[in-house]
């Protein structure tokens, strides 16, 4: 389960966005070529705006047993997931991000994980829904994780019973995930915004 390479989901929205809107891409449909393997890509266009991407994230490979990690008075119990990148989700009540900074790092680099892992904290807010906090390996807290999204999706399915077909809120905003159990591949679907454009001297 463990794979030093990867893949970012928050990112290949954004390229697929920008591939499409520069005209460097005509069609709605293709795929992008990940450390990961293939990602198939579906976009949703109006008026030659890409209002959505639709990303099919592939095969998930997770482990059934829960792992349990105690952290000074701390007792973190959470599930493997392998979306692209490893992942350890943790079901917890109350989300706290001074806890997700405190033990984030801590849990990333703890003996389970030889070459790290991403930290998600979740909380269930109904059968559809859930809210998560992420602490990405080799860069600390940020605000959205998209494998992380889907991490969290599969775990919530098989382990806590929730829909296949799932929102995710994040600190960055929101993601829908559709897990399918038959062949274990999940989608993953948001949209992408441009925010700036730059240019540099090489």
């Amino acid at each position: 389960m463990e794979a030093k390479h990867g893949m970012c989901g928050n990112g290949i929205r954004c390229l697929a966005k920008y591939l499409y809107e520069q005209n460097l891409i005509k069609e709605n449909s293709f795929t992008i070529e990940t450390l990961s393997g293939n990602k198939p890509i579906e976009l949703t266009v109006e008026n030659k705006t890409v209002i959505g991407v639709k990303v099919d994230m592939g095969e998930v490979i997770s482990e059934s047993e829960a792992l349990e990690i105690f952290l000074e008075n701390k007792n973190f119990k959470g599930y493997k997931v392998f979306t692209g990148n490893p992942h350890f989700v943790c079901f917890i009540d109350n989300l706290s991000v001074q806890e997700l900074e405190k033990y984030g790092p801590i849990i990333e680099n703890y003996k389970y994980f030889p070459q790290n892992t991403n930290v998600e904290f979740v909380k269930i807010l109904n059968s559809s829904r859930v809210k998560m906090l992420v602490w990405e390996r080799g860069c600390g807290r940020t605000l959205s994780c998209g494998t992380g999204a889907c991490a969290v999706s599969v775990a919530a399915n098989l382990y806590k019973s929730t829909n296949n077909d799932l929102t995710v809120d994040l600190e960055g905003g929101k993601l829908r995930t559709v897990y399918n159990k038959e062949n274990r591949r999940i989608t993953l679907i948001g949209n992408s915004e441009f925010v700036y454009k730059g240019e540099i001297n090489i």
